[in-house]
């Protein structure tokens, strides 16, 4: 069973349900980010943009990739945290060692 096949089907609560004392920006984040499909989903520099991350960031100290960053990862396999982690922080050093 692929990871998305293994995703229990139940009924979306609103985010107001989970976040009763979220701002609107926060939730309006939140629901952006967890869009399924991914063309509809924020990139990482829209995110940054968004006035909820805003206020916490640095324009000036931000950089973004000129191409896109797709680690060799299979998404079909369950793995943990951690060992999602693992090997996102593997990849890391393989492709970009410390000079």
């Amino acid at each position: 069973r692929t990871l998305l096949q293994s995703v229990v089907n139940s009924k979306a609560r609103p985010l107001k349900d989970w976040f009763p004392k979220g701002s609107e920006n926060a939730k309006h984040l939140i629901a952006a980010l967890l869009q399924f499909n991914p063309h509809k989903r924020l990139t990482a520099v829209q995110a940054l943009r968004h006035p909820f991350v805003k206020q916490f960031i640095s324009p000036k100290d931000e950089t973004a990739s000129e191409r896109a960053i797709r680690p060799d990862i299979n998404d079909n396999m369950k793995l943990t945290v951690r060992q999602y982690r693992s090997l996102i922080n593997s990849w890391i050093s393989d492709k970009y060692p410390p000079s």
